[in-house]
């Protein structure tokens, strides 16, 4: 039920903190790689990771996590 779904999905959140973690430092290295100021299909997907990162770990405004 929703409970057991709910519980599994905690239980999961330090693992899906990790990966979103994991994956903006690939796009963030991506971009560094690249040298483009014009956004890519991946990198359009960087503050939607910044966004979720920062409300996993506590802070209610991202733009004052450093993003």
């Amino acid at each position: 039920g929703e409970a057991e779904a709910n519980a599994r999905l905690i239980a999961s959140a330090p693992d899906l903190l990790k990966a979103l973690q994991v994956a903006k430092d690939a796009i963030e290295a991506y971009a560094k790689d690249h040298n483009s100021d014009q956004p890519t299909d991946v990198t359009e997907y960087l503050p939607f990771l910044q966004i979720a990162i920062a409300k996993a770990v506590g802070i209610d405004n991202y733009f004052n996590y450093g993003y």
